[in-house]
Parts: C-alpha cells; structure tokens; sequence
C-alpha cells in the first residue's frame, strides 16, 4: 500500500453533494446531487486509492475482512459500499475470485490528474 496518494477533489465533492466552481475553487451546492454517500463509502474510496495503482488505477486482490478492520465495520458494510461506489461510477469491480476478495479499479484516475493545478 502506498504512503502518499493524489486524490480528486472533483470526486470527494462529489461524494459530498457539492461542486467546485471556477479557478478559485468556489464550494457550492451541487444542483443535481441525488446520490447520498455515507462516511463509509468515503473512508473505502479514500483506502482504495491508497491501494490502487497510480496510473491504471487498479487494485491488487484485497481482503474484504482486513478493508473491514480498517474501516472498523463488518465485511457485509464494505461490500454495500462498493457496490454502491460502483453505481456512483467511482470504481469498477474488476473481480471476485473468491469469496472474501476483491479487486477494483478506480475509474477516471488520469483525468483526475490532469485537474491537478488546473481547477485549483
């Protein structure tokens, strides 16, 4: 797992229902934000990231069991929430050879980069 990792803020805002808007990276309200994402969802984006590959995004097989300790709920949460990051277009399960193992694939990882010092 990696020490340090670059993270969108396009797609935390998102998750928290907001936008960013303009050079200055003004915070608002986002006008179309149906989708609720709770702190869990977040926490497992934020943990996926440290795992995924910094240019193809992908994940190497990862324990549900241990992604439960880290964000101290059961394995049943972790799953709900990545099937709902999935819906969220955030990630993409890329597989699950055996029950109790995932891997994923965080989806627009190179655009992401791309905004850095561009929004902001």
């Amino acid at each position: 797992m990696k020490t340090f990792t670059n993270i969108s803020n396009a797609a935390i805002a998102k998750m928290l229902g907001l936008e960013l808007v303009g050079r200055e990276c003004v915070i608002q309200k986002a006008e179309d934000a149906h989708e609720r994402y709770l702190v869990a969802q977040i926490n497992l984006y934020l943990i996926l990231q440290f795992h995924a590959n910094s240019n193809s995004g992908l994940t190497d097989l990862l324990s549900v069991k241990d992604l439960a300790e880290q964000l101290s709920c059961t394995p049943k949460t972790v799953y709900r929430s990545l099937d709902i990051l999935e819906q969220g277009n955030f990630i993409q399960v890329t597989g699950r050879p055996e029950s109790g193992y995932v891997s994923v694939q965080i989806l627009n990882i190179r655009s992401e980069e791309r905004r850095v010092g561009k929004e902001c």
